[in-house]
C-alpha cells in the first residue's frame, strides 16, 4: 500500500543522489579555477528501454535501465567552459558508480 505522501520513490533517491554529486562536483571544481559559474541546474529521468535500442548493450531480460542528464549553467562561462563543465559532471562519483558494473553480493543473517 503507497500513501500519497509517502516521500520519494528509491529511483527518485537515486536520481537525486546523482544529481546533488553532479552539482557539488561541478561547483567544486569550477571554485579551484575559478571560473564565474554562478548556478548549475540538472535535470534527470530513469526509464526502461529494449536493449536493441540502446548500442552496445545485452541483457537477458531485453530491457535495460537508462539515465538521461540534461544539465545547464549561469554565470558568464565560454563554450569551452561549459563543455568542460559537462565533462566534469559526468566524473562525480556517483555517476562513475553507476556507470560501472556493480556487484551486489546478499547474504541471509540469522
Amino acid at each position: 500500500m503507497r500513501c500519497a505522501d509517502a516521500g520519494p520513490n528509491p529511483y527518485e533517491l537515486l536520481l537525486a543522489a546523482l544529481r546533488t554529486c553532479a552539482g557539488i562536483t561541478v561547483r567544486m571544481y569550477a571554485d579551484r579555477k575559478p571560473w564565474p559559474l554562478q548556478g548549475v541546474h540538472v535535470v534527470l529521468s530513469w526509464a526502461r528501454v529494449h536493449a536493441e535500442d540502446c548500442a552496445g548493450f545485452e541483457t537477458e531480460g531485453g530491457m535495460v535501465d537508462g539515465i538521461e542528464m540534461e544539465i545547464s549553467f549561469s554565470g558568464d562561462l565560454s563554450e569551452e567552459q561549459r563543455r568542460r563543465l559537462t565533462e566534469i559532471a559526468n566524473k562525480c562519483p556517483v555517476h562513475r558508480t553507476l556507470s560501472s558494473p556493480i556487484p551486489i553480493h546478499t547474504r541471509l543473517r540469522a
